[in-house]
């Protein structure tokens, strides 16, 4: 199972929203709560978390089995195409129109965020930047807030 998709998981998510657009303007505790997504697919964090070998990936681009990997997502609120690429052969990142290359290490973050479909599973916020001091580190999208990426 991939995401819950079953009768109680749908009434619930479906009584959260209806809250929170029926009564959140007046009650904004219900605001902290607000529903993301009408399927919850933690079942597929899971499950990627326990069949991917992400050493294995790493060994197979070490000893070039493969040249890269990538992954490609959307930044929610910029609609910018970001591609996150894995490889141990020197790759120049790129930027073009709406289009960015980020080289990281690939996980289930970016896999989630590549599987996100707005309203129907939930959006993966993912960091995007440079972790060494002294460097800037942006958010997907827009590096003054918080983006929400999904395709």
């Amino acid at each position: 199972m991939v995401f819950e998709a079953d009768s109680a998981s749908l009434i619930r998510t479906g009584l959260r929203w209806l809250t929170t657009l029926g009564l959140g303007w007046i009650a904004p505790r219900l605001r902290r709560n607000v529903p993301h997504s009408l399927l919850d697919n933690s079942p597929l964090r899971e499950l990627l978390t326990n069949a991917l070998d992400f050493e294995r990936l790493n060994a197979n681009l070490r000893h070039k089995y493969i040249d890269a990997l990538a992954v490609t997502a959307t930044a929610y609120t910029s609609g910018e195409h970001l591609t996150f690429y894995q490889s141990d052969t020197k790759i120049v990142p790129w930027r073009r129109s709406l289009r960015r290359a980020i080289p990281c290490r690939i996980g289930v973050d970016h896999l989630l965020a590549s599987s996100s479909i707005p309203f129907v599973f939930p959006a993966q916020a993912m960091l995007v930047g440079a972790a060494r001091p002294g460097a800037v580190t942006a958010r997907c999208g827009n590096w003054r807030q918080s983006v929400r990426l999904f395709i």
